[in-house]
């Protein structure tokens, strides 16, 4: 092999440290300056409309059967238009004031707008599965004087579902009527069903209306499907962001009663939450023509 000159230079070059390889593609694309990518901002973020809970407040709750943790919240407290939303609620249901023309309404839907919503109650349950499991948490919204409350009945372990039962039976002796999405099929059945396996004596409202079946009514074939979250979307123009899925719940729950870790129960009560509050949404924009 023969060394020209042009080698020998480039040799003396490379053992001075002057020859540089030439960036390759990977270099320069590290050297060019990075774009943010930006979401896109949404200003119905599910975030923004209502507040997980921080801890697990509440109070301790005795009953003859033991006891269970009551948490009890103002809505104001936990989502930002409830002022606005409890104070449209209870125009519409003065008389007159409701948006559609009750005559037109389907006899369910036409007795329910004769209800005292005094004494109405919004009703939403999670289970540990679909049928002869304990039920574990049981929420309910309703009016107090001028106030919308929401109450949720949570069993921090499996002993703990016969008095949260106990108690709440005795609750629904006050009210006159329960509001449920598919509760006709699902919680309240599902709620006897578990009296009866604890021996708890149950009652039942003089009027279950279950929005299911309105919903149905309303939108079949014109939303993709009438799951509430669905109704959410398309009626109170909301997405849901970070929400527990239903199918994890009960997994959710079995983990907090064995490692007593609160986040795990912590999603199950914001997932119920954000349940109860979209139903009674719902409903009242049905109600007012919107």
């Amino acid at each position: 092999m023969v060394i020209t000159d042009e080698i020998r230079r480039r040799l003396r070059e490379l053992n001075r440290g002057k020859l540089r390889a030439p960036p390759s593609s990977d270099r320069q694309a590290e050297k060019q300056p990075k774009t943010a990518k930006t979401a896109p901002k949404r200003e119905n973020q599910i975030l923004e409309f209502i507040e997980p809970p921080v801890d697990l407040p509440g109070q301790e709750i005795q009953t003859p059967h033991g006891v269970f943790l009551l948490i009890r919240r103002d809505l104001s407290d936990i989502w930002r238009a409830a002022e606005r939303f409890t104070s449209h609620y209870c125009l519409v249901f003065k008389r007159g004031a409701i948006g559609v023309d009750v005559d037109k309404l389907h006899p369910d839907m036409k007795r329910f707008c004769e209800v005292d919503h005094r004494k109405m109650l919004y009703l939403d349950i999670e289970t540990c599965g679909l049928s002869a499991v304990p039920v574990f948490l049981v929420g309910v919204q309703y009016l107090s004087g001028e106030r919308m409350i929401m109450d949720q009945l949570l069993a921090r372990d499996y002993s703990e579902e016969k008095p949260l039962l106990h108690y709440f039976w005795e609750r629904m002796k006050d009210y006159e009527t329960v509001v449920t999405y598919n509760g006709k099929s699902f919680d309240l059945p599902f709620l006897k069903d578990r009296s009866v396996y604890h021996r708890v004596p149950f009652h039942w409202t003089e009027f279950h209306f279950d929005l299911i079946h309105e919903a149905r009514r309303r939108y079949k074939g014109k939303f993709p499907n009438c799951k509430l979250q669905t109704l959410e979307a398309r009626i109170c123009n909301r997405q849901r962001r970070g929400d527990i899925p239903g199918a994890l719940i009960p997994k959710a729950y079995h983990d907090f009663v064995r490692t007593k870790d609160a986040q795990r129960v912590k999603d199950i009560i914001h997932h119920n939450a954000l349940d109860i509050v979209t139903m009674s949404e719902v409903l009242l924009r049905l109600l007012s023509g919107l």
